[in-house]
């Protein structure tokens, strides 16, 4: 099929397709590479494919990905525009001027990406032989990367409401406005913030260490390995008045035998103001008490327990001579009923009689036991 035919079919709107395939071959690639860094034109954020972003939900996710990388404005000056220039361009990377974002270009530091994310909306926008085509009406264009306003997109010959992405025009403004050593220098400038940030901080948790030993300790530990202001030998002369100070705080304070110890191992090898020997008498004094109160609790546990003993001793001893009475009881009324019946239970009898028996024998071993456990009541006051 010859190009005018091919123009033909576009004035008539026969096939999409068609139309577009007489121009989209002429730029098919999907990146351009400068300084070592690439140009991508990804339609579809998160793919490498050439799938039209439509609805909400793929809007979503490129603001999502968006977030995570630079924005990268482009705008053009109008200072140095002329007859037949609109004006050079220029690049400000995460600017706080909105306006300055004519065109948008999302940079990836570490991977060295640059990728025009223009927001693809259109229903009727689709991929031909390689090159993104968009359909706009008067009413489409928005700005701030929108293709159907963007110069980065140019109107398709045959039928002007397509517009086509020019990947030459977003080479020409990444060049022009020097993208990338502003890039670079943001880089820079965002490395040497953290580095101050990071000074900084080392500097006041240098100031903050000098309250106690434990934040010594934590400060030396963290910067062991890089002191850039040699901070850390600074602080052995504030390390030692915080060490004497606990050490005399602790001696003041120290009670028990357990914290004496605790003072003598620590200190027995350093002992500026001669406390050990000091210590060691307490200590001796403290064990002393301590041995003491652990006889008294010992003697009071089994005194304790004694009472305990003669009470239950008490009971079995009362309790059997309340049984002993009641089965006499039991056994005087059988008799009386069999002198008027003529029948006795002898059944009755006999377990009164065993429960007599059976209590006899134990409340003199009660008793003794009683008795060795030192009760004082004599057996009747028992009863």
């Amino acid at each position: 099929m010859n190009q005018k035919l091919k123009h033909q079919l576009c004035r008539h709107a026969l096939s999409l397709a068609a139309c577009l395939g007489a121009f989209g071959s002429a730029s098919a690639q999907s990146a351009q590479s400068t300084q070592g860094w690439r140009i991508d034109y990804p339609a579809q954020p998160g793919t490498s494919g050439r799938t039209i972003c439509v609805g909400a939900g793929c809007r979503q996710t490129q603001a999502t990905q968006n977030a995570k990388l630079l924005k990268a404005c482009l705008y053009r000056d109008t200072s140095s525009a002329g007859l037949f220039s609109r004006g050079e361009w220029r690049a400000a990377v995460q600017p706080a001027d909105e306006s300055l974002c004519q065109e948008v270009l999302y940079a990836d530091l570490d991977g060295k990406v640059l990728s025009l994310r223009a927001p693809l909306m259109q229903s009727t926008g689709q991929f031909l032989q390689g090159e993104l085509y968009i359909h706009c009406t008067s009413s489409d264009g928005t700005g701030g990367g929108d293709p159907c306003s963007s110069e980065f997109f140019a109107p398709y010959p045959a039928n002007p409401r397509y517009r086509v992405l020019r990947r030459a025009a977003v080479y020409e403004a990444v060049q022009q406005s020097n993208l990338l050593a502003a890039l670079e220098q943001h880089q820079a400038n965002q490395l040497k913030e953290q580095e101050q940030r990071a000074l900084a901080e080392y500097r006041r948790e240098f100031e903050a260490a000098k309250r106690s030993l434990a934040s010594i300790k934590a400060f030396e530990d963290r910067y062991a390995g890089n002191d850039p202001d040699n901070l850390i030998p600074q602080l052995s002369g504030v390390k030692r008045e915080l060490w004497l100070a606990e050490y005399r705080a602790r001696f003041d304070s120290m009670q028990g035998v357990a914290a004496i110890e605790a003072f003598i191992a620590d200190y027995q090898g350093d002992d500026p103001d001669g406390k050990i020997g000091v210590a060691k008498v307490r200590l001796e004094e403290a064990q002393r008490t301590a041995q003491a109160h652990a006889q008294a609790q010992e003697a009071e546990k089994a005194a304790q327990q004694k009472a305990k003993s003669l009470a239950e001793k008490e009971r079995q001893i009362a309790y059997c001579h309340r049984e002993i009475e009641l089965a006499e009881k039991a056994i005087a009324r059988e008799q009386q009923v069999g002198r008027v019946s003529g029948y006795v239970n002898k059944m009755t009898l006999r377990e009164a009689g065993e429960m007599i028996v059976f209590c006899q024998e134990q409340i003199p071993k009660f008793y003794a036991e009683y008795q060795r456990l030192g009760g004082k009541k004599s057996l009747r006051e028992l009863r």
